[in-house]
């Protein structure tokens, strides 16, 4: 059972990609949150969508995959269709254990989530080269791992998330 009494332990993975090959699956990349804790009677969609929002990203979540703690990665399932149903299934077949290992992804193209002046500003833009829309995007990506902190994180998320 998890440290605190009946809660349930996550450890979130996210900003990676889950792949399917050689009939296993696998999730390479990303940045690891440990030990975050939540009562499973609390734990719906709005809770992934909250912790990646928290972290700055603006894209829509496209899928959440997860396996018991001491599963292997191939045995990963998905909360994807029937999300409260799947949920409620994560929660209880992790009950015994009390810790489970969640995937999340997440679209890489955020526009859906833009206001019409970000919008009109991107419309505006003036148009760069390849090469300089390269330096820009490898920019990007290490203000993201900058801002992402370290590869194993233990923090506070919100409200019903806590870690120990």
């Amino acid at each position: 059972m998890s440290v605190i009494d009946g809660a349930l332990k996550m450890n979130i993975r996210y900003g990676g990609s889950m792949s399917y090959g050689k009939e296993k699956f696998s999730y390479s990349g990303g940045v690891c949150v440990r030990d975050l804790f939540v009562d499973p009677d609390l734990l719906t969609w709005s809770v992934f969508e909250e912790f990646i929002s928290d972290r700055g990203i603006k894209s829509k979540i496209e899928q959440v995959w997860y396996k018991v703690v001491k599963e292997n990665i191939s045995s990963a399932r998905s909360i994807y269709t029937d999300k409260d149903t799947e949920i409620r299934k994560l929660c209880k077949e992790t009950e015994a254990v009390g810790e489970v290992d969640l995937y999340i992804v997440y679209g890489q193209n955020a526009d859906e989530e833009k206001s019409e002046d970000e919008k009109s500003e991107d419309e505006n833009r003036e148009e760069v080269s390849d090469e300089e829309e390269m330096n820009e995007n490898e920019i990007r990506e290490k203000q993201e791992k900058a801002a992402s902190g370290h590869q194993w994180e233990d923090e506070v998320v919100f409200g019903y998330l806590s870690s120990y």
